[in-house]
């Protein structure tokens, strides 16, 4: 309780100091998986997270989940025109493919789609699948040279990358570069230990998302206080401040992702 506190006065001295969030498009605060409403049809349902939005550095940002019956039928392989995308796999068994790369994709498992580039994936699994879809689109024209040059479009394994422990827990570092979309997009995973603070409460200019995949947290968000669990989507607009605290009796874990 005592770090409850000391958030929520930082977050209202904070307010008076930095104001109200001069981009409102998209709302600061959390979504709950569990009020989602689901639309079904041919094997396959999608959760709207977040509709079209504008941000601060964006032009446009929404997010979704899809969900695919085990034997659905797979979209046809298409790029994304002025778009980048990020996919974040749930649960399940899914077959990407991105040009010439291909990867059987699983829970904590990255795709990143960058604009202009074929794309595909199939449930290959016995069970259903699911998968987060963050689609955004900059403010200043696609630079697909950018994105080539930094490296084009990635499939991560979670398996494959360096969990880095430290004395509150750890963090995995997924992603840090330039993309056709954004000059920087950071992407990390961050497992606080039970009844710790991930960081201080601070605000900063950059937007942020926060994807939680394992446990409970309490998130203060600009003086007001939400609750989160696993499969849950924190918005955070630029300039908010925050916090989040771990409220399970073990690690939690949620990714966090920036951009501009």
């Amino acid at each position: 309780m005592k770090n409850l506190y000391k958030v929520l006065i930082f977050c209202c001295f904070a307010t008076q100091i930095f104001g109200q969030n001069p981009f409102p498009e998209m709302k600061s605060g959390v979504i709950s998986w569990d009020s989602l409403k689901v639309k079904s049809a041919d094997g396959k349902h999608r959760r709207l997270l977040l509709p079209q939005s504008s941000t601060t550095h964006l032009k446009l940002f929404s997010v979704h989940a899809t969900t695919q019956d085990a034997g659905a039928k797979p979209n046809p392989p298409h790029p994304n025109k002025d778009a980048d995308e990020l996919l974040i796999i749930r649960e399940g068994k899914i077959k990407f493919t991105i040009g010439n790369q291909t990867k059987i994709m699983e829970a904590g498992d990255v795709a990143v789609v960058l604009s202009d580039e074929m794309h595909g994936l199939e449930n290959v699994g016995d069970t259903q699948a699911t998968y987060y879809v963050f689609r955004y689109q900059s403010r200043n024209p696609t630079d697909l040279e950018r994105g080539k040059k930094a490296g084009g479009s990635l499939l991560l394994k979670k398996s494959e990358l360096t969990f880095k422990p430290h004395d509150k827990g750890g963090r995995r570092d997924f992603y840090n570069r330039p993309t056709t979309q954004c000059s920087v997009f950071e992407m990390h995973t961050t497992a606080p230990n039970a009844g710790l603070e991930s960081h201080q409460p601070h605000t900063h200019a950059t937007e942020e998302a926060l994807l939680i995949t394992k446990g409970t947290v309490t998130m203060v968000i600009d003086c007001k206080i939400y609750q989160a669990k696993a499969g849950d989507l924190v918005l955070l607009s630029s300039n908010i401040p925050h916090a989040l605290i771990n409220t399970s009796g073990t690690q939690c874990e949620y990714f966090a992702f920036t951009w501009r």
